[in-house]
């Protein structure tokens, strides 16, 4: 687990406030217990950056359309992008 943090720590340390945010998708009971250990451990801030995501496309398209255009997301997740098509 603290590896995970020193991580994050380093990150946020060599780019500063150039982390809008990160959405992690089909998040299982692991990702899940290991986010809940490391939070507290995070700035506010940081810890708001970080969006779990469900594993349904229609979760994973929401996510992405709250801060992405619709022409920008992948076709397997709802968007009309077709770069990543071949791996629906």
């Amino acid at each position: 687990i603290q590896f995970l943090i020193d991580i994050v720590h380093v990150l946020l340390l060599g780019f500063p406030e150039r982390l809008y945010k990160v959405l992690i998708p089909n998040t299982n009971w692991f990702i899940k217990t290991v986010w809940r250990t490391v939070r507290p451990f995070l700035k506010e801030a940081t810890r708001n950056k970080f969006i779990l995501v469900g594993a349904s496309k229609k979760e994973i398209y929401e996510s992405l359309a709250e801060d992405v255009d619709h022409n920008v997301i992948p076709v397997i997740f709802g968007g009309e992008n077709p770069t990543f098509a071949k791996y629906s």
